[in-house]
């Protein structure tokens, strides 16, 4: 409670709570009520400290109800039988900013998939206007569920933009307020879902997978199918990082299956993008060439900048793997430069691996080494772990020998590999 523990230990005494042990609730409860006693009204923070606080979430909270006025005053045009007026004429104003936290936090998970830097952005607000609503006003336990979800999505945001640290205090403080909230039980599997994609970021597979089976049995238990698919899904795609790729096609096609698409079209299009990726890995290219083109209309639909990226570089890689090599160095060579323009500079150091490597088979060496080099640099600017970097000292050597094209494509899977485990092993005498 004095907020000293380090974000991990913080999270499990949180998840320990959760699970409601009568013992530590029953040693805390004093110690509670002392503490929480500002927001109980039993005594006042000292006016420097609150008109502080009240400057700080009034800003935040102006800027939610900008955000939220654009829509109310496209209805209100006179053409439109509006009366003119972008007030919030229909709800009270407490409804009203409950209303807009809520809207704050969809428009910043709808950012994923195009500008992981403004989904932070939007994010910090919605976190901050939760933290601006009056527990008195709106009730303790809805606020603690509303900034359970803020924090939990801003924890998902840094997550995306790669920020793992942040990510992982984020989410220790969205425990904290799950555990001051109603005791949603879906809620509690949301934040299990999001810490299940922070472990699987962190490598630590076997407690994500616990997760989300906790998270699949919620939702089956209140009769919530989407959920359960989407846990199914995730799962999947731990699985698919752990190098097992047929288990992951498996999870991922039963959690499909399951899923509602028009209610979530970006988790079946991840799910699509993610079963063909390792059906690709798996050597099973016609399978995978014939699955993205049944369902290219998702992409146009549902996708962001990101995924259109994403289908392209996987369409390089599964044409290189069909022989279709002068189609596949287009698509790589224009994945590169998407990822380029949107800074990203891993995606775009495999992509650069993944071009070299077709480069050399369409008998383009100099070219090819040029684009080998390029990726290097990048890996090396982003101070990946030792093993990568020694297995890119490689790549001049395998182009001494003639073996390069072999040897980058080993390279290019294991650093797809390394993005997620920086302890990776190279052995380029691997199958």
């Amino acid at each position: 409670m004095r907020g000293d523990l380090p974000a991990r230990q913080a999270r499990a005494v949180v998840l320990h709570l959760l699970g409601g042990c009568g013992r530590c609730r029953e040693v805390l409860a004093p110690q509670a009520e002392t503490l929480f006693m500002w927001e109980a009204g039993l005594q006042a923070p000292p006016p420097e400290v609150d008109a502080g606080y009240d400057a700080a979430f009034d800003r935040a909270l102006a800027a939610v109800r900008r955000m939220r006025a654009e829509p109310a005053m496209e209805s209100a045009r006179p053409e439109s039988g509006g009366t003119g007026e972008a007030g919030e004429t229909a709800e009270s104003a407490e409804s009203a900013e409950i209303i807009a936290c809520e809207e704050l936090i969809e428009r910043g998970r709808a950012m994923r998939h195009d500008d992981p830097g403004e989904m932070v952005r939007r994010a910090r607000l919605a976190a901050a206007a939760a933290g601006a609503l009056a527990p008195r006003l709106h009730g303790p336990r809805r606020v603690a569920d509303l900034r359970a979800r803020a924090w939990g999505e801003l924890a998902n945001a840094y997550r995306v933009a790669n920020d793992l640290r942040e990510a992982d205090a984020a989410l220790a403080l969205a425990f904290e307020f799950c555990g001051a909230g109603s005791g949603d039980d879906l809620l509690a599997a949301r934040l299990f879902d999001l810490q299940a994609s922070l472990f699987g970021d962190e490598r630590r597979f076997v407690e994500a997978q616990s997760l989300l089976d906790a998270v699949h049995a919620i939702c089956l238990r209140h009769g919530d199918r989407h959920g359960a698919g989407r846990a199914l899904i995730s799962k999947g795609t731990l699985t698919g990082h752990a190098n097992d790729a047929e288990g992951a096609i498996r999870l991922l096609r039963e959690g499909s299956s399951m899923i509602d698409a028009a209610r979530d079209p970006q988790l079946a299009l991840s799910a699509l993008h993610n079963t063909a990726a390792f059906l690709a890995e798996c050597g099973r290219f016609e399978e995978a060439r014939a699955l993205l083109r049944e369902n290219r209309r998702r992409y146009r639909e549902a996708g962001g900048r990101l995924d259109r990226l994403k289908l392209l570089g996987l369409g390089g890689i599964i044409d290189a793997g069909l022989g279709n090599l002068e189609r596949a160095e287009r698509e790589l060579a224009a994945a590169k430069r998407g990822f380029d323009l949107l800074g990203l500079d891993y995606r775009s150091a495999l992509a650069a691996l993944d071009l070299a490597g077709v480069l050399l088979r369409r008998g383009k060496a100099a070219v090819a080494w040029e684009v080998a080099e390029e990726a290097a640099r990048l890996f090396s600017s982003l101070g990946v772990g030792r093993e990568a970097l020694g297995a890119l000292v490689l790549v001049r050597r395998a182009f001494d020998m003639g073996s390069a094209a072999a040897f980058l494509a080993k390279l290019a899977a294991f650093m797809r590999r390394a993005e997620l485990d920086p302890e990776a092993r190279f052995d380029p005498a691997a199958g």
